[in-house]
């Protein structure tokens, strides 16, 4: 196999006024995969409303917040630190485009949807690879994007595919054994040898593009997400952080993994007091947020102020041996963000409501794929209910194989439809097919 460089794609194309790096930017931006994004749960239904970020809000700030994080890194050191070069070079464009990318295999209604297609996958059908939302990130830019007539996929650089590996592994292969997260499916082997094929001293260690990503993912989620639901008086931040203890904060941050925080060389007990006594100063608000001019500047500030205090906290790792990541943050500014990762995902989590909400997610996932795998067999009447994109068309051909009865591959196919739909398209398709909202036979879906 012919190793390429930062800047080949798979299939060679003839060179316009754009550097491949951006071209792969705008590919994105102009995929549908992206733009389904926006009828897409990041915490919550997008019908919600506008109070709350989509998945496409989300991926649109990460993006943002990625390039300053990569800029920030170049002016702390020169582009051609032997470092930098070890973790495979960094490009803004390259980290903003895996930005935009990362949560495009996110399928409706969010990680419960996710968990709930990875149980059917694994239980249900026996298939090892499950369903992983970053490894269908890579599917659907390495072969079910439908840019092209000529090939599959977006044709993204080598650069562009590696960042958007955020976990550059196959499932059962995670080095960190608390995780089940994975980057790719076997299906995608030949994409994924091809494009790591560069960095054959990284392992499986992602490249400092994906970090910056990760990373950039993060500090959105902390802030962005949070301050949705301060907005819909639904996070008390006048008792959350006013409240905030030292012993809390130390407990937090020990039995946190995020791998861009390096507790063993610092005195926990030294920065959970600079934390609760400083640096978490901008939540000790002390009412409810009512949507007043002053309320909406001070929200602004937060926002600002933190993400700057994130972004200028971005150093390059000294031991990849033992951090096991090119990305880490100085430990006041990365405790800060685990605290606040903490504090979201244990309050919003285990609100009723929500959980009430998610239950019937659930059941739509797994009734939808119960009815459209039984309809994708060969001989079932009902196979033209499956929408023709990356359903029916790939279903007809797979007929047509020594693998047409194979279980496995025809289960992969259902739920390449399913989580290609947004939440609407989901509810609309589900009402449908179990007849409690027949719709319109004008109504189309996918």
């Amino acid at each position: 196999m012919e190793i390429p460089e930062r800047s080949d794609s798979r299939i060679k194309r003839k060179e316009d006024n754009r550097t491949p790096f951006k071209r792969d930017y705008d590919r994105l931006l102009y995929s549908s995969a992206f733009n389904r994004l926006t009828g897409v749960t990041q915490v919550v239904n997008p019908a919600e409303g506008l109070i709350f970020h989509n998945r496409l809000t989300h991926s649109i700030k990460v993006a943002q917040i990625g390039t300053r994080l990569a800029e920030r890194l170049l002016q702390k050191y020169p582009e051609d630190n032997k470092r930098i070069q070890y973790y495979g070079g960094i490009n803004p464009d390259v980290v903003s485009t895996a930005a935009l990318a990362h949560d495009i295999g996110t399928p409706p209604f969010g990680h419960i949807a996710e968990q709930k297609l990875n149980e059917i996958m694994l239980d249900r059908i026996k298939d090892p690879d499950g369903f992983e939302g970053n490894a269908q990130s890579f599917r659907i830019v390495t072969k079910l994007s439908a840019a092209y007539t000529a090939h599959s996929g977006l044709n993204l650089t080598c650069a562009s595919l590696n960042a958007i590996l955020k976990y550059p592994w196959f499932a059962g292969k995670n080095p960190k054994k608390e995780s089940k997260k994975y980057g790719v499916y076997t299906s995608e082997r030949e994409d994924f040898d091809w494009a790591r094929s560069p960095y054959p001293h990284l392992s499986n260690i992602k490249t400092l593009e994906a970090a910056l990503m990760d990373l950039a993912d993060d500090m959105i989620y902390a802030i962005h997400d949070l301050e949705d639901f301060y907005r819909a008086n639904i996070i008390p931040f006048q008792t959350m952080f006013n409240e905030i203890k030292v012993d809390e904060v130390i407990e937090i941050l020990k039995k946190t993994n995020e791998n861009w925080f390096i507790k063993d060389d610092i005195d926990l007990e030294d920065v959970a007091l600079r934390v609760t006594k400083g640096a978490l100063e901008y939540f000790n608000i002390g009412k409810p947020y009512e949507g007043t001019r002053v309320d909406y500047n001070y929200l602004h500030s937060l926002t600002s102020q933190y993400l700057t205090q994130f972004i200028d906290g971005v150093q390059l790792s000294n031991d990849i041996e033992r951090d096991k990541t090119p990305v880490i943050l100085d430990s006041v500014p990365a405790a800060v963000l685990v605290v606040l990762k903490d504090k979201f995902k244990n309050y919003m989590f285990t609100r009723p409501a929500l959980l009430r909400q998610q239950l019937g997610e659930v059941k739509i996932i797994g009734d939808l794929f119960e009815i459209l795998f039984e309809a994708s067999s060969s001989s079932s009447q009902w196979r033209r209910i499956i929408p023709p994109l990356n359903g029916r068309e790939v279903l007809e051909k797979l007929d047509k194989t020594p693998q047409k009865d194979d279980i496995a591959a025809r289960a992969r196919i259902v739920v390449d439809v399913i989580s290609g739909l947004s939440d609407q398209e989901a509810m609309r398709l589900h009402g449908r097919l179990t007849g409690s909202t027949p719709g319109s036979i004008f109504d189309f879906i996918m």
